[in-house]
């Protein structure tokens, strides 16, 4: 007779074993490569030649100790740069800040030398030319060996279209990333020792294919030459991130070739034990089964629980490279910017008195507002402090960057800065001592004057227009909404939190998404095609045009049935021919009769429910300074009507929308 309890307690253990593997075997090969330097020690994988070294935490390419010197520097392994197996080409995107000082002072030589940024096979970089545009990564000018190389000269090439300098001493910022869908390889140059405000880049673009000018593998760093001048070249910190893994090598390949052997080995003892088992049992002798069982559990308990400390040591250590590797991938993409800059942590804790709820301006639908008080340079700013537990939040957040820091308009509001650390996403924006605009319009507390209501429209419908059509891309906010427009000490209008912003194709005008936004400021078709538009903004905009003209809430349930929904209680009022009734009593009719009926209309006109009769921003602004004819309206607001999507697929009986970001209220 076997004994149950141990028998199932081996078969236990082996389920167990096998589950496992099953388990780790469907990771996923592919993980993001690269490196980060925040300064750079001797330890470093960083491979020196000619005069460069490592110094007090800077790479120096050039020591200024020596002429027509050339030499180099480069990350000690290679980078997959394409891999022929499956024709994949990996993005990249590389950051790093430079000094280029002249211990004379000037640097209007013609001959200081420079240095590059390079990608290269191993046999490409001699280090022995002293001059010329190869900048000592061949001894051949002649030569076909395959190479590219983005080159910084400390002195003014006669022959170059480039404009972009510095002073002596300057520290540099350079990005260069390369994106193999479109083949461009974008390279950005700021000098950080201009304010940030006032700052501009240089900014070239060149179209590459990659696996024509290079090999699969390749070398990244950096090459230098002194000219006749002795010149101090170094870098500061720098960091590289990629996304296609090298063929055949990776920690989580590696991992798995290693699990391989024991693996491949109890599969086939369990094999034999299994058949072996089989006889005895056959034959009757169940005690030995037994023993042999017993002998398999301690095996696999011995194999089993070694390898899931180092699968569960292994997932952590990817979890953390992911992570490290997505905010180098965000630093070098958000760095790019020409105006706003990196926080710490630390500095913002400082500001907002570790986020006290004293300095808390407000909260949003992923974090809170504080204030708070740089004292570097004395500037008071917003704070928005981003959920670390919000997955929309972290991508809302990295839209708001790369978008709003690109923008510039009077009447957007200005992004400073921004923070990722220790898993905390946070934005530094300009502070705006009026607040929001939807305070103004419900506390009643106080009351905004006609005036300064019609130039808060203007400017909102301004800020629209930038970014629907003169900026060089279409930005569809997808938010517009009284709370998202700021008043400045002036109260002029600035549009606000971008989170939701997506840039479309002029032409195109459109983004596919879900609907995402705010219930009553959201146009009809968006739950409808599940598609954000330049005329889905346009009715949110106559949405917030007809609360300033109100002082109404978009919805207020608190209302009879017929008025809750604030477009159709005005579109009604107007069809009866009694339009001004609808005007904020607060104003006490202290108004321009013209203007108010003029926003009033431009709002029923942006909120119709057919996005094809609504106008465009320009129109808009036409009618608001009284350039521009206002078409009829129908006395009763029309029905909308939507054309039913196709149905997708022979097994599809009814079309889908797929929704996005959706809140209710303010």
């Amino acid at each position: 007779m076997i004994p149950l309890l141990p028998l199932l307690s081996s078969v236990t253990s082996i389920f167990f074993f096998f589950f496992f593997f099953y388990f780790f075997a469907r990771i996923p090969f592919t993980a993001c490569t690269g490196f980060s330097f925040p300064s750079f020690t001797a330890t470093d994988l960083i491979s020196l030649s000619g005069g460069s070294a490592i110094s007090n935490g800077s790479l120096q390419l050039s020591d200024g100790r020596a002429v027509r010197n050339a030499g180099g520097a480069y990350y000690a392994q290679p980078i997959q740069l394409w891999r022929p197996t499956t024709n994949e080409t990996t993005d990249f995107a590389t950051y790093f800040e430079f000094v280029i000082s002249f211990p004379g002072g000037s640097s209007n030589s013609s001959s200081g030398g420079g240095f590059a940024f390079f990608l290269a096979p191993a046999d490409s970089l001699d280090y022995q030319n002293s001059t010329g545009s190869l900048l000592s990564l061949s001894n051949d000018t002649t030569t076909n060996k395959r190479l590219l190389a983005v080159e910084f000269d400390s002195f003014r090439d006669q022959n170059s279209s480039s404009n972009g300098t510095a002073g002596n001493n300057d520290t540099l910022a350079a990005k260069v990333s390369y994106n193999a869908t479109s083949k461009a390889l974008l390279v950005s140059v700021k000098n950080l020792h201009v304010n940030s405000s006032n700052s501009s880049s240089l900014d070239l673009t060149q179209k590459v294919d990659m696996r024509q000018v290079l090999p699969e593998k390749v070398l990244v760093g950096f090459s230098v030459t002194n000219g006749s001048k002795v010149v101090v070249q170094k870098i500061t910190n720098w960091n590289f991130s990629s996304n296609l893994e090298a063929e055949g090598g990776g920690g989580r390949r590696a991992f798995k070739k290693w699990m391989l052997i024991p693996i491949a080995a109890l599969v086939l003892a369990a094999v034999v034990i299994a058949a072996v088992s089989a006889c005895y049992v056959w034959e009757g002798q169940g005690s030995i089964l037994f023993a042999i069982l017993t002998v398999v559990e301690r095996i696999a308990r011995l194999v089993a629980l070694p390898l899931v400390w180092c699968g569960f040591v292994q997932r952590m250590w990817e979890g953390e490279q992911d992570k490290n590797n997505g905010e180098s991938m965000m630093d070098d993409e958000f760095s790019a910017g020409t105006g706003p800059r990196r926080f710490s942590y630390k500095e913002l804790i400082t500001a907002t008195s570790n986020f006290s709820e004293k300095r808390k301006l407000g909260e949003g639908g992923f974090g809170g507002v504080y204030k708070g008080f740089l004292n570097r340079s004395g500037k008071e700013v917003a704070v928005k402090k981003i959920s670390s537990k919000s997955k929309q939040g972290k991508k809302e957040y990295a839209s708001e960057v790369k978008i709003i820091s690109r923008l510039r308009h009077r009447n957007l509001v200005q992004l400073i800065g921004w923070c990722h650390e220790r898993g905390e996403f946070l934005l530094v924006y300009e502070f705006l001592p009026n607040g929001s605009l939807d305070y103004h319009l419900f506390n009643r507390k106080t009351t905004l004057p006609w005036g300064i209501r019609y130039n808060i429209a203007l400017g909102l419908a301004s800020a629209l227009l930038y970014l629907h059509e003169e900026w060089e891309q279409c930005v569809v906010h997808r938010d517009v909404k009284s709370s998202n427009v700021m008043l400045d000490s002036g109260f002029n209008a600035k549009l606000g939190d971008f989170g939701l912003a997506r840039l479309v194709d002029h032409q195109l005008g459109q983004h596919a998404t879900g609907p995402a936004g705010t219930l009553g400021y959201l146009a009809p078709e968006c739950f409808n095609t599940g598609k954000a538009s330049k005329e889905s903004d346009v009715y949110s905009f106559g949405i917030v045009a007809l609360e300033i003209a109100t002082g109404r809430r978009a919805v207020e349930h608190s209302k009879d049935e017929d008025e809750v929904r604030l477009v159709d209680w005005v579109w009604e009022m107007n069809g009866r021919g009694r339009l001004l009734h609808t005007a904020d009593r607060s104003l006490d009719m202290d108004y321009d009769a013209k203007q108010i009926e003029r926003l009033m209309l431009v709002g029923l006109w942006c909120a119709h429910p057919d996005h094809t009769q609504r106008p465009s921003m320009r129109e808009v602004i036409q009618a608001f300074t009284f350039e521009g004819v206002i078409p009829d309206l129908p006395k009763t607001m029309p029905v909308p009507v939507f054309a039913v999507p196709p149905v997708q697929g022979s097994h599809s009986s009814t079309p889908t929308v797929t929704f996005g970001s959706l809140t209710t209220g303010r």
